[in-house]
């Protein structure tokens, strides 16, 4: 898949990782967008009918399972992120002291 790009040279929100399950989801989308127009109901045979609504019901699935994987990503990030806060909050309230060691005396001649 081919990076889209914003006028500014950017990579758009939704390529900048591989990994993320954003751009098959857009894919599942867009599959089940077509066979609902493909109208089930309007399909002449029972065979179409049943396949198309077969397909349907499975495209609805895995499209369901993918947001689902989105909201554990999210999830994890929001423990991060919570975890990064936490830590820099303990960072904040360190408390320096300091304390007498040693004196010099010291006269100039």
């Amino acid at each position: 898949m081919r990076p889209t790009t914003r006028p500014g040279g950017r990579k758009s929100r939704l390529m900048r990782s591989d990994k993320a399950p954003h751009p098959t989801i857009i894919n599942v989308s867009i599959a089940l967008y077509t066979h609902l127009r493909a109208r089930p109901d309007l399909a002449t045979i029972v065979d179409e009918q049943h396949a198309l609504q077969s397909k349907i019901r499975d495209l609805e699935k895995t499209q369901r399972t993918q947001r689902q994987q989105i909201f554990n990503v999210e999830d994890q990030i929001k423990g991060k992120r919570d975890l990064l806060i936490e830590r820099l909050e303990k960072r904040l309230s360190q408390h320096s002291s300091s304390e007498h060691l040693f004196s010099i005396r010291w006269q100039a001649a």
